[in-house]
């Protein structure tokens, strides 16, 4: 599970400032062979990402043919900005985009998306989109004038707020939408914020729907969110309309189960299985309503750090972006498909592109479809685990997306009821003693993978907020390798038992928290 032992541990300000005064050029390079020693040194500790016992966040092994594309673009470093510099790798990226482009909904020859640096990249896309079309192209020169709002939920990706700090239109111009008792975004809310905001005159640029939040797999209503946005123009008569992306960066792989025959079931899934395919499957059917969507392939694509994709359903978004003919001289001279005209990065590595083209030809729809059916199998085996121990509760019973959140409770505590009277916020100083009780049983957690080589777990401080605004922790398990098995799920739940019993040996508290 582990590759050795993590003997470089970057774990407190005294060993960073160590590590920062020992480290130097040296005078006359090393041999081949004691770099290679070096760089493998490195990852003492590191985890395998394949390994069953691995329910980390939302990190998969990378396949092969993801791996090799990686490779070949380190070894002949194509620059994804212009043909002339990348010549028939450029084809990869367009493959991508017109295959992600049907598996939406969208026209593929409308359409048009591009490769970038993670999911923060897809929303710092979709946002500049959407205030150019908000404020006009005369804002790329003159800057935002006026707090133009982004209304999204109050579980999306925290993204939200870094890319407004760095497109400079300001955090407080985010406008968290409440949930409902799914983690999806609530309609009415959404309804009644863009009304606050005309009330205001606050202008509204973009919409975020997240499809498959990053704890508890909530889907927002894509179709629902547009019909409130569509309602909201015609009511107000507004010329500018506010652009609607779908954050689907974990949930796309998803989109696969478009087209599958539910009734037919070729694939010849187990009934009970069946059924929480169909009703995931079934949020994902009306992405295409939206006017964009972020795409990660190295979540549920299967693919190495980094490999994400922006995609518009009407690719003219990018003449939004697009600079002034001549703005680079020695530029862009030759050939018909020139990202680099548009895109934020001016060196911009194949290797994400390469890495989904490879994946999505690897897969096909019905290895994707297969892939994503086995990990939700996996889930409901765990949970089964988890449901069986009264000390635990599983928060998220009627999501299906392979994440499993659960909060343990200390000895003498009825789970169910506490935490039911937690999320209601009847109870909020029992969340806040439990809260302290989960983390520390989260430390114990990380405690046992460092030192006991422990199953690789994970913690949230805040799957959702309370009706007070208060958090609710949990902790979380994400399997996503598909070598994981019915034993090893009943192992981690025997590890997170084990640790619970720790924390009540140290605590010595029995019953109290």
């Amino acid at each position: 599970m582990y590759l050795g032992k993590p003997d470089i541990w970057i774990r407190d300000a005294e060993s960073l400032r160590a590590r920062k005064a020992a480290a130097e050029m040296p005078q006359r390079g090393l041999s081949l062979d004691e770099v290679s020693d070096g760089l493998v040194n490195f990852f003492n500790g590191m985890v395998d990402w394949g390994h069953p016992h691995m329910g980390m966040n939302v990190i998969p092994p990378s396949t092969l043919p993801s791996i090799g594309a990686h490779v070949m673009a380190a070894m002949f470093s194509p620059n994804l900005i212009e043909e002339e510099y990348c010549v028939n790798v450029a084809a990869a990226e367009i493959d991508c985009v017109a295959m992600c482009a049907r598996l939406a909904g969208y026209d593929p020859v409308q359409a048009g998306g591009i490769f970038t640096f993670g999911g923060l990249g897809t929303w710092m896309y979709a946002m500049k989109v959407a205030l150019t079309k908000a404020l006009g192209k005369e804002s790329r020169a003159r800057g935002i004038r006026e707090d133009v709002q982004v209304i999204t939920s109050e579980s999306s990706h925290f993204s939200k707020f870094i890319t407004s700090d760095w497109i400079g239109l300001g955090t407080d111009n985010v406008r968290e939408v409440v949930l409902n008792s799914d983690n999806a975004m609530n309609l009415d809310a959404l309804r009644e914020t863009l009304e606050d905001c005309h009330r205001r005159g606050q202008r509204v640029a973009l919409i975020n729907a997240t499809t498959g939040t990053t704890d508890a797999f909530g889907v927002d209503d894509v179709k629902g969110i547009v019909a409130v946005r569509d309602a909201f123009v015609a009511r107000h008569g507004l010329e500018r309309i506010p652009h609607v992306h779908a954050d689907a960066v974990i949930g796309w792989a998803w989109m696969a189960f478009r087209g599958y025959d539910f009734d037919a079931n070729p694939l010849e899934f187990e009934p009970v299985l069946l059924k929480d395919l169909r009703a995931v499957a079934a949020r994902f059917t009306d992405l295409h309503s939206a006017d964009s969507i972020g795409f990660d392939f190295h979540k549920t694509g299967y693919a190495p750090y980094v490999s994400s994709m922006f995609l518009a359903r009407d690719g003219a978004d990018f003449d939004l972006l697009a600079r002034p003919a001549g703005a680079e001289a020695y530029l862009f001279h030759f050939g018909a498909y020139n990202p680099g005209e548009y895109s934020l990065e001016s060196s911009r590595s194949a290797a994400g592109a390469l890495a989904a083209w490879a994946n999505l030809k690897h897969f096909g729809l019905e290895g994707y479809q297969v892939l994503l059916a086995r990990l939700v199998y996996l889930e409901r085996i765990l949970r089964g685990y988890l449901d069986a121990r009264p000390a635990m509760v599983v928060l998220n019973p009627e999501d299906h997306g392979f994440v499993t959140l659960y909060r343990v409770y200390p000895e003498g505590v009825d789970a169910k009821a506490q935490v039911a009277d937690e999320l209601a916020g009847g109870d909020d100083d029992g969340l806040a003693r439990h809260n302290e009780y989960v983390h520390r049983l989260s430390q114990e957690i990380f405690r046992r993978q460092r030192e006991e080589r422990g199953p690789f777990l994970s913690y949230t401080s805040s799957f959702r907020v309370n009706p007070n605004g208060q958090r609710v922790a949990a902790l979380k398990v994400f399997p996503m390798t598909p070598f994981a098995t019915e034993d090893s799920m009943r192992s981690i739940a025997d590890a997170i038992e084990q640790a619970r019993k720790n924390v009540e040996v140290a605590s010595g508290a029995g019953g109290s928290a």
